[in-house]
């Protein structure tokens, strides 16, 4: 609300001013920049001069669109000031056209081809900076997006490689490999106290279920024994 009501402040004061003293004359600043005194019956570029009354709707129409977009839509308070530039700007100008049937213009540059106000500079300005947050929030999305395929990719590999690790334990646990190298899957040491004794192959069995491992001599399926493990 405080950029609306600076907006129009704004806008009326000056060219309250600019219909004072540059009706007769203009002021020429830094050798490029003009200040005058113009009106304009139509919007932009001097479009739809002539028909008031449409020109008049269709911007009260447009106020009470952007005007309601905070209410309706969780924005940033950076786009809301912008929206503000814009309803601001467009009420200085419409009250211009309420009261007088046209719109005071006083602002020029050299090369310019027409002649401007605060309020427009507040429209335009307005615009700019929500075409940046949206060039902005696109960036920022599309970085986003990049960081969390990255990420996934890693994540399914890492699946990946742990399922593959799954599936040779559930191999040997269910006797689809049947005959296992004992020296693949226990230490030198553990084979060098077998050789002073007899390897108990039966004991061997029990100790390696408990790590997911099952010993077998031949193919058998231990689900068929209707041990509960």
């Amino acid at each position: 609300m405080f950029w609306v009501v600076l907006a129009v402040t704004l806008d009326q004061i000056t060219k309250h001013l600019a219909s004072l003293f540059l009706q007769v004359k203009y002021i020429q600043l830094f050798n490029f920049f003009y200040l005058t005194f113009a009106t304009n019956r139509g919007i932009a570029f001097g479009l739809f001069a002539g028909v008031k009354e449409i020109v008049i709707y269709l911007s009260l129409a447009i106020i009470v669109a952007i005007s309601l977009i905070p209410r309706y839509v969780k924005i940033s308070q950076s786009t809301e000031k912008y929206l503000a530039f814009i309803v601001g700007g467009a009420l200085g100008n419409l009250i211009d056209r309420i009261r007088f049937g046209y719109v005071i213009d006083f602002l020029t540059m050299k090369y310019w081809p027409t002649v401007f106000n605060v309020a427009d500079m507040f429209i335009f300005f307005g615009s700019l900076g929500l075409i940046l947050i949206f060039i902005k929030q696109e960036i920022k999305e599309k970085n986003s997006k990049h960081t969390t395929d990255n990420r996934r990719e890693k994540f399914s590999g890492y699946t990946s490689y742990i399922k593959g690790k799954r599936m040779e334990i559930g191999q040997i646990r269910y006797g689809e490999n049947t005959r296992m190298d004992i020296e693949d899957l226990h230490t030198k040491s553990d084979k060098e106290r077998g050789s002073i004794s007899q390897w108990d192959f039966e004991e061997a069995e029990l100790q390696g279920e408990v790590w997911g491992y099952n010993y077998l001599e031949c193919p058998r399926d231990p689900r068929d024994t209707g041990n509960p493990t």
